[in-house]
Order: structure tokens, then sequence, then C-alpha cells
């Protein structure tokens, strides 16, 4: 017992080191939409809860990152839950990488209800995160691949989710192929 507790203790600091790390290299850069940083990639970089929201906060406004990855980290429910409420806001972050991270259920069904309003996401990687259901974690898919879509068929088809589940949506999208109708894209 006591070498888990030394083994705790000895990661909260490391990960407090990280995240202050992370506090002064990149969250600077994305409140003042630096236009070199595109791309973010903080996989296995112990970035926890904290760090997530810290990042979310920073990317409310941000007009520049497209891509961020936060695969093999330690985001659980309050990390991602500042995710989805920055999906809200953020029109221009399209990939979004939390494979492998520890996410919730709950966190899981915020980001799908952000992704209702999010125009912009269109890949998301959430593989290897056993603490969600695979059926949320396909509605999440269904809804970023509604957002390759034309806007026009994303609201109609969100509209019509009352009578049917989101998952039914990818199947509705697998019928209609509107590749040839240039106005609509």
């Amino acid at each position: 017992a006591a070498t888990n507790e030394r083994e705790r203790v000895e990661f909260l600091v490391y990960a407090t080191e990280k995240h202050q790390e992370l506090s002064k290299e990149y969250i600077p850069r994305l409140l003042g939409n630096d236009d070199s940083l595109t791309e973010l990639d903080l996989q296995s970089k112990y970035v926890t809860d904290v760090s997530a929201a810290s990042l979310a906060e920073a990317l409310k406004h941000n007009t520049e990152l497209t891509s961020l990855n936060l695969a093999d980290n330690f985001v659980e429910y309050k990390g991602l839950a500042a995710i989805a409420e920055m999906l809200l806001t953020n029109t221009t972050l399209r990939q979004l990488n939390l494979a492998r991270n520890d996410l919730h259920q709950q966190g899981c069904l915020e980001l799908l209800d952000a992704l209702q309003n999010n125009h912009t996401l269109d890949l998301i990687e959430l593989e290897g995160n056993s603490k969600v259901d695979e059926r949320v974690l396909n509605d999440i898919y269904c809804g970023v691949k509604l957002n390759t879509q034309p806007k026009v068929l994303k609201e109609t088809l969100l509209r019509m989710q009352a009578p049917v589940q989101k998952h039914q949506m990818e199947e509705a999208l697998k019928v209609i192929d509107l590749s040839y109708n240039v106005t609509m894209q």
C-alpha cells in the first residue's frame, strides 16, 4: 500500500510539472492565436483534467489550431466536459484525438451534445476508452461524420433525431450521396 501511495504522489508531482510546462509553453500561444501553432501533439504528455480544462479554455476563441492530439493521457470527466464546452464556440478545430484516456460515459454524452452545435470537427479518435458504452462512441463518431456533410443535411438529420436514434443517422448517411450536388456543399 505504501508503494502505491508513493507512486501516486510521484505521478501527481510529475503531472503537475507537466501542467506547468504546458501552461508556460502553449496556453499563451493559444490565447494569442499564434498562427504558427496549427497542430498540437500532446500524446503521452501526462495531460490530466486540469491541463485539458486549461487547454479547452484557451481554445474557446482560438482561430488557428486545427488539430489537437491528447491520446494516451489521463483525461477523465472534467477534462472532457471542458473540451465539450469549448467545442460550442471553437470554429477552427477539425481533428481531436482522445484515444486511450480514462473518459467517462457522462463526459462523452456532453461531447455528443456539443457536436450538435459544432460544425467544424470532422475527425475524432476515441478508441481505448473502456468506461464508455460502445453505442455512445458510435453516436459521437456519427456526430462528427455529420460535420463532413452539407450543413443543411446535418441540420435536417438532427431535427429528425427525436424518433430516430443518432446511431441510425449513420445508416441514413450511407444511403445519401450529395457529392453530385455542388451547390449544397
